[in-house]
């Protein structure tokens, strides 16, 4: 319970302390279930009309592990930014963690990219596996 208040406290106050509950030490909490925790790592601003990333960390919990089979993908919309077919791309930092990094341009002309979607991920223990497709939103300042 203190390590989750401590954590919350980072989170809120100064976005950048270190938490072993993430697969990122600043990650921010977007998503979580019993079996995953999903977070947004902080973003660098974007430059306007530049070439951004943002990546989404997945960290598998209570027993569970990354489905090794599951293309995971996030299916997403910006405001104010054509919708790109790209779905981001996902690596595995190892049995319970990855991070699924997508690229988009900042649009040319708001002081934020406000981006939804939906995560689709999949975690398995040694005898079931768990489906979730956790609706996500998130700003990345743009300047």
């Amino acid at each position: 319970m203190a390590r989750d208040v401590v954590a919350l406290l980072c989170t809120l106050a100064l976005g950048a302390c270190h938490s072993d509950r993430d697969a990122s030490p600043a990650a921010q909490p977007l998503a979580e279930t019993a079996f995953y925790r999903l977070g947004l790592v902080p973003p660098l601003p974007c430059a306007r009309g530049s070439e951004c990333r943002v990546q989404l960390a997945l960290t598998a919990i209570g027993g569970y592990h990354l489905n090794d089979r599951y293309p995971f993908k996030f299916l997403y919309a910006i405001d104010g930014v054509d919708q790109r077919a790209d779905t981001g791309t996902f690596v595995r930092d190892g049995a319970q963690r990855g991070t699924l990094t997508i690229a988009f341009r900042a649009p040319a002309t708001a002081a934020t990219a406000k981006i939804s979607g939906t995560f689709k991920l999949s975690v398995c223990t040694d005898d079931n596996c768990e489906i979730a497709e956790p609706e996500v939103a998130f700003a990345v300042a743009v300047r």
